[in-house]
């Protein structure tokens, strides 16, 4: 049920419209869970884009592909939004449809560099996006995760 105060009613006809997966996935997670709608739209478009074949892209410029890159930023209030809960609902889907397209926190950017030339396509995920920010924050001494 779409909040009263929100416009999460002006997108049910959006999704009823395109269809297909993500119709499918946004009434399954919102059956599933409270969380609001547009977070079952982010992570849709993430299983979509971490599954799209590479070849399939859009000419953009002369000479130029985009490529179907997705990037979800979930915000939410804490322990009240069921963000994680959200989330972690796509990340077990997509670790049971494509285990290999899962990826993991590369520690580095070394690591990252590594873990995209084994796998070029796959989806990575942060339960706390602050905590990977603080993480990539240059600090004396060196990091690691500086180079993400």
């Amino acid at each position: 049920m779409p909040y009263p105060w929100s416009r999460e009613a002006d997108l049910i006809p959006l999704i009823k419209q395109a269809g297909g997966f993500l119709e499918t996935f946004c009434q399954y997670g919102y059956t599933r869970m409270d969380a609001p709608l547009m977070y079952h739209v982010g992570n849709a478009l993430s299983l979509l884009s971490s599954v799209c074949p590479p070849t399939m892209c859009i000419p953009d410029a002369p000479g130029q592909k985009l490529i179907a890159n997705f990037y979800t930023l979930i915000l939410g209030k804490q322990g009240y939004d069921r963000k994680s809960t959200s989330v972690n609902m796509a990340l077990d889907m997509l670790a049971d449809a494509a285990p290999g397209r899962l990826g993991s926190d590369p520690g580095s950017g070394e690591g990252l560099i590594s873990s995209l030339a084994e796998q070029p396509q796959q989806l990575l995920g942060w339960d706390e996006w602050g905590d990977f920010l603080a993480r990539t924050q240059s600090r004396r001494g060196g990091n690691y995760q500086s180079d993400i």
